[in-house]
């Protein structure tokens, strides 16, 4: 009779299967010396790094959708992550924006093409000479000013990535349909937040402090207005839901103008009918602001719609009639916790809020002093 050892190769009856059951037997022999030696949790981020590498790589479009998808409730799952997994989850999206703008480098010096122009060109390149300039002029170390402009510099270059990797048409309609699906949802939950208040912006808010080590990783958002009062969705802020929103709001009211069909416009309108009322909760006055210029120079100015003229005209003349009926004093007023609507719009015109702004150290005192 044959031994066991020596009957385990006939259970394998062609080479493939031979090489199959090797690969299997390594993986789980890494698997398991990996797991001992990194513990679980840091296993299972080294094996979602290597699927997330496979997709960066062969997949990048689906990773561009994923990404987009994720970052607005980036700040949400962030509070259910382990400490043990925390810094690769908070850092992960950035190095793969960084892995796509290589990517999108790689494909356009591959095909021996010309880089494609774009409308931010030359917006990006006077960013970076001011921002660049300012820290020389302001004597910020090198490493902490670019580690501050990476916030910005970030999302700026997924977007020439995006361009340089030349998505298809309909990969372009089924992400613009996604962040729809997006917008929608939080701008539902956002209103949903506004009725249920405090217990509600408990659970949604990222107010714990992560450290790696000695490192602090984030310190959380501090609620400094009334709970509430400012909905903020699953973004942690308010002013990041409001500019979130303002911005697929006008693109919902280009591609209304631009489209033809029937049911498309009808469905943007629905979108605009949910966006609006979060935008206005959200309480973010440069949301409020960027969203009734971009209507403006869209409809007003590049498709000359008179109903959008007539609009602005009529908003205006309400304001002073609603300032000379109730005799607000627009110079004297200053933000405060149970602020209206009404009265936070009119306070980005008082004196007093300016002059707050720049002796109390605000952002007015370091836009002037940088």
């Amino acid at each position: 009779m044959k031994s066991l050892l020596e009957s385990i190769p006939n259970l394998f009856r062609s080479s493939g299967d031979r090489r199959l059951a090797v690969l299997f037997a390594l993986v789980t022999s890494l698997t398991i010396v990996s797991v001992l030696f990194l513990g679980p949790w840091k296993m299972l981020g080294v094996i979602a790094g290597l699927m997330i590498a496979w997709l960066l790589l062969f997949r990048p479009e689906t990773m561009v959708l994923a990404l987009a998808i994720y970052t607005p409730f980036e700040p949400f799952l962030l509070k259910f992550v382990p400490d043990e997994l925390y810094i690769f989850a908070r850092y992960l999206p950035e190095i793969l924006i960084y892995g796509l703008v290589a990517v999108a480098v790689l494909k356009v010096l591959s095909r021996r093409r010309e880089l494609t122009s774009t409308p931010i060109d030359l917006p990006f390149v006077f960013f970076l000479i001011v921002a660049l300039t300012s820290l020389v002029l302001n004597a910020v170390p090198w490493f902490s000013g670019l580690l501050g402009l990476r916030q910005i510099i970030r999302f700026m270059l997924m977007f020439f990535a995006v361009v340089y990797l030349e998505p298809e048409r309909r990969f372009v309609r089924r992400l613009v349909l996604a962040m729809f699906g997006v917008v929608v949802f939080e701008s539902v939950l956002g209103i949903v937040q506004s009725f249920v208040g405090a217990p509600l912006d408990e659970i949604l808010i990222p107010s714990e402090q992560r450290f790696y080590e000695s490192i602090q990783l984030t310190s959380g958002t501090e609620q400094t207005w009334s709970p509430g009062t400012r909905i903020f969705a699953t973004m942690g802020r308010y002013d990041q839901l409001g500019t979130f929103l303002s911005f697929f709001g006008l693109l919902a009211v280009g591609l209304w103008y631009s489209l033809r069909s029937r049911l498309t416009r009808s469905r943007l309108i629905f979108v605009l009918a949910v966006i609006l009322p979060a935008l206005l909760l959200t309480m973010s006055r440069a949301s409020w602001f960027g969203f009734a210029l971009g209507l403006l120079i869209i409809g007003g100015w590049l498709m000359r719609d008179r109903r959008v003229r007539l609009a602005y005209l009529a908003m205006i003349v309400l304001a002073v009639g609603y300032l000379a009926w109730s005799g607000l004093a627009v110079r004297y007023l200053t933000d405060y916790p149970e602020q209206t609507a009404v009265e936070r719009l009119f306070e980005a015109f008082s004196y007093e809020r300016w002059r707050g702004e720049y002796y109390g150290m605000g952002r007015l005192y370091w836009l002037v002093q940088t």
